[in-house]
């Protein structure tokens, strides 16, 4: 029921406590958004120094590389050698903005059971959860459209579906997905640990399969060493496979966070009719994000509170920019799909 009308003092109501509506705020898991945040400081080691300096999102970045380069090995020595020169090569990023609006007046209160800091705070929560359903979704989506489309030359332990641009461990191989997928990414030359998020359905096999240690009649736990491993319950499977999963080496999958200036460094008044800037901490994903609210009179009679009353009209927004290591070979990602044969 729309304007809080279903609290209104009308009659006697019992209230439920923070236990009791947990569940109606509940928000969905984004492995792929947590994955990304952890490794924004180690990927771009001076980022930070980049937040301070960017004071509009009208402003383009790019990141740097240098490019691997390979030459044919000689076979003797010469005194009169020569060589190349390396290169560099820069990649754009491109940043998304997420927002979410709501309101709240300033009489709602006094014909409310609930008082101005609970409906502000629970308003507030409610444009969290939104933001971090968005931006855990487009995280996952970003995993999806950079995934790697270029093979290893005949790979041992696997095949390649060119359509699908996935890595496809046979059927019979179930228990051993994970020690494929990792013989896969050493194949194509990716060495060390890896990050590993799964569809539901193959998380289910993993989480089970690793469960299976020495101490079992059947020994699968071996394989799951140098692994962080994740379930994505949003992640889309190609059709005709058995679930499946991302894989790539740690620390090569980023979200790059962004607001403004004015917000960082505040400005205005909450209160008035051109508003004010500020920041305010998101408890889901930790994230710093900007506020921005202002007032306006308002006839609130029909909506739950009084015909004199204010509007306060709040948006939360965050920008952020996804980016996986760049390999300068045309459609090769780090991000590697692998699914599991029926």
């Amino acid at each position: 029921m729309a304007n809080y009308a279903a609290s209104l003092k009308q009659k006697a109501q019992l209230r439920l406590n923070e236990m009791m509506q947990m569940p109606e705020f509940r928000y969905k898991s984004n492995p792929a958004l947590m994955l990304a945040l952890k490794n924004s400081g180690i990927t771009l080691p001076a980022y930070n120094d980049y937040l301070n300096g960017k004071s509009s999102d009208q402003r383009d970045v790019e990141t740097l590389m240098i490019i691997r380069s390979s030459e044919d090995l000689g076979t003797a020595r010469a005194y009169n050698h020569t060589g190349s020169l390396g290169d560099s090569a820069a990649t754009a990023l491109t940043w998304n903005t997420f927002t979410r609006t709501f309101k709240y007046t300033l009489k709602q209160e006094d014909r409310n059971q609930f008082n101005a800091t609970e409906i502000f705070a629970k308003q507030l929560y409610n444009a969290f959860i939104d933001i971090n359903n968005g931006i855990g979704t487009a995280a996952q989506a970003f995993l999806s459209t950079n995934k790697n489309q270029v093979s290893v030359s005949s790979p041992k332990g696997a095949t390649w579906d060119a359509t699908a641009q996935a890595y496809v461990i046979d059927a019979v191989d179930q228990e051993r997905y994970i020690q494929k997928i990792k013989s896969i990414m050493r194949q194509d030359y990716f060495n060390g640990m890896y990050d590993v998020i799964a569809d539901s359905l193959k998380y289910q096999d993993l989480e089970h399969y690793a469960a299976q240690g020495s101490g079992n009649e059947t020994n699968y736990g071996y394989q799951y060493s140098g692994l962080n491993i994740a379930e994505s319950t949003e992640m889309d499977v190609p059709d005709g496979y058995n679930g499946g999963a991302y894989i790539m080496p740690v620390g090569t999958f980023a979200a790059l966070p962004w607001i403004p200036k004015k917000n960082i460094e505040g400005w205005g008044s909450y209160n008035d009719s051109i508003g004010g800037y500020g920041t305010v901490v998101d408890p889901i994903s930790g994230l710093t994000m900007a506020y921005h609210q202002y007032a306006s009179g308002a006839d609130n009679d029909t909506s739950g509170s009084e015909t004199q009353d204010v509007d306060f009209q709040c948006e939360v927004s965050i920008d952020l920019g996804f980016t996986t290591a760049p390999i300068n070979v045309t459609n090769k990602s780090v991000i590697n799909l692998t699914v599991q044969g029926k």
